[in-house]
């Protein structure tokens, strides 16, 4: 592989960036794991203007590490993410052009859905507010596993966190935010609850789980408690004991 590396930026001093494409595709095909691999690619497909097949790399690098090695993307690979974003959304800077796409995020209903790395900008940028103005926000997680710790095959594992999602989408409000966090774990950030209410959020989309799968032997459990201005670490979160 150090001889595609170097051939990589060989073509890299050129500006050859259509052969990089090339030549990271056929590497992928013997080691589809391969970071470096895949940030070349993706970079490369954003110096020819093809950020969409970019982003389309991305996920597919997603997909690839939750559902083959149960893991999140490396922090490298998710910090790729915000400048694939960056690329696809160069505006002309007049008003009228800001207004329209400042409209169509706003016209989105319910909870906004995002890759991990979007999610962990939102919540710093939380935490900022919450220090400004002294407030309190709820943080949950929600993982599935199977009954008595029995083993469930991928694509029945992905089928069910597929179906929690979107029912978390048609229970959480506009406002919240929700991210896969691991293979058979969401998290959910909750402006809109207090100590009363987080927990009854929780156990209503826990009923609305278990109506929909009603005989799959999969166990539901959640966490939520409030995020302070005291610096939580979301990698880490010292969330209150599962309501019941």
């Amino acid at each position: 592989m150090a001889a595609v590396y170097a051939y990589i930026e060989l073509l890299k001093s050129k500006a050859q960036h259509a052969d990089i494409v090339s030549v990271c595709r056929r590497a992928l095909d013997v080691d589809s794991f391969d970071d470096r691999l895949h940030m070349e690619l993706m970079s490369a497909l954003i110096k020819i203007n093809r950020t969409g097949e970019a982003l389309v790399q991305y996920k597919h690098v997603v997909q690839l590490n939750y559902r083959y090695l149960g893991v999140q993307p490396s922090e490298d690979l998710q910090e790729f993410y915000k400048q694939i974003i960056s690329a696809g959304k160069t505006l002309d800077f007049n008003l009228e052009s800001i207004r329209n796409e400042l409209r169509e995020s706003g016209d989105r209903r319910g909870a906004f859905v995002c890759e991990y790395a979007v999610f962990k900008e939102i919540f710093n940028l939380q935490m900022r507010n919450l220090e400004r103005l002294g407030a309190t926000m709820f943080l949950a997680i929600i993982m599935v596993s199977p009954y008595n710790d029995k083993e469930i095959d991928t694509m029945r594992q992905n089928n069910i966190m597929n179906g929690l999602l979107e029912i978390l989408k048609q229970n959480l409000r506009k406002g919240d935010t929700i991210t896969r966090f691991a293979p058979t774990i969401f998290a959910l950030l909750l402006p809109t609850v207090n100590y009363n209410t987080g927990g009854m959020v929780l156990e209503r989309i826990k009923r609305v789980f278990y109506r929909s799968y009603p005989n799959s032997n999969i166990v539901f459990n959640y966490r939520v408690g409030p995020l302070s201005s005291q610096g939580m670490n979301l990698d880490h979160p010292e969330l209150a004991p599962r309501v019941e």
